[in-house]
């Protein structure tokens, strides 16, 4: 009797067992929640999260990926303003075609990564970078551009732009390693190129005869540019005391020399040919004078061979030590 009793009781206390266990678990619809499922099932999925980690709180290698993280499940504002998100090496990688959106929401929309992008607190700068270009903000406050792993531009931290060099010494300072043009200025009918040189500047302009019809030799210009009305003033701007011209003045008979912009007056200087043009004119009447003055001078030493032929036949007492 006590053996059938005893079998009972281990029977009872199985079922007992089975229930306590086996039926929550049929009943449960959900995963547990933290603070909500209090007892047993909080330390259940406490548990159960540090077995995923990798034992030290931290995710696993692997454990987040593309794989892992449906679109969507991660949004802008599930991070909030205040959080930092710290990065060793490439943090933020994208392949070919792939986009990281709003990223600084406040600036940037969309950005579009193929290749690398790394940013970078080496030499507490800012760095655009792959293995041949780069753009980048070193610790002394300059953006410097490069390709082919050559520096090309730089902005300093006073704001001077440098070409070819690495301290611009003026707003835009363009440097070549070798003698020639370092300066185009082109618009749709020409361009000039700048080569400095010891104690001066080259200027070379497109001139090709092909580009020109209707050639033909130019008009008078000394009167034109000696007509230009050219006066001393001072500058409201700086006080400094100028020679030059009111473009006002030159409306009425110098209209193709002003040009307005922006409700200011401009004059545009007359071109170096004009010049050139009024020179050879001045020459060509310097050349007429001193011919005329040749002639008057055979002339008047005709005349004082005359006269002193004159004073031998008249035989008169006068002075002609002239003669």
């Amino acid at each position: 009797m006590l053996m059938a009793m005893s079998r009972k009781f281990g029977r009872l206390m199985l079922m007992t067992f089975l229930f306590v266990i086996i039926v929550p678990l049929a009943l449960a619809a959900r995963l547990p929640i933290v603070g909500e499922d209090a007892g047993q099932w909080g330390s259940i999925l406490n548990d159960f999260l540090n077995v995923s980690l990798a034992g030290n709180g931290s995710l696993r290698t692997g454990a987040v990926s593309g794989d892992t993280i449906e679109d969507g499940s991660i949004t802008d504002e599930d991070i909030s303003g205040s959080t930092n998100i710290t990065t060793t090496g490439y943090g933020l990688f994208g392949s070919l075609g792939s986009y990281f959106n709003r990223v600084i929401s406040a600036f940037v929309q969309d950005l579009d990564v193929s290749g690398k992008i790394v940013l970078s607190s080496e030499n507490s700068s800012l760095m655009f970078a792959s293995s041949n270009a780069k753009i980048a903000s070193p610790s002394v406050n300059n953006i410097i551009l490069s390709t082919s792993g050559v520096e090309r531009v730089r902005v300093s931290d006073s704001g001077n732009v440098g070409i070819g060099t690495f301290a611009p010494a003026t707003l835009l300072h363009a440097k070549s390693s070798l003698d020639g043009e370092v300066l185009t200025v082109q618009d749709v009918d020409g361009d000039c190129r700048y080569s400095p040189e010891l104690g001066g500047v080259s200027l070379s302009c497109l001139a090709d005869k092909d580009l020109m019809h209707n050639i033909s030799y130019s008009p008078k210009m000394s009167e034109y540019l000696t007509g230009i009305p050219v006066s001393q003033y001072v500058s409201n701007l700086t006080g400094k005391v100028l020679i030059g011209v009111a473009a006002q003045d030159l409306v009425k008979e110098y209209s193709e020399l002003v040009r307005s912009f922006e409700g200011k007056e401009y004059v545009r200087l007359p071109n170096v040919w004009m010049l050139i043009a009024a020179l050879k004119e001045q020459q060509d009447r310097i050349d007429e004078l001193e011919s005329d003055l040749e002639d008057a001078e055979d002339e008047i030493d005709t005349i004082k061979k005359e006269l002193c032929d004159n004073k031998k036949k008249s035989g008169k007492k006068k002075d002609y030590s002239w003669c």
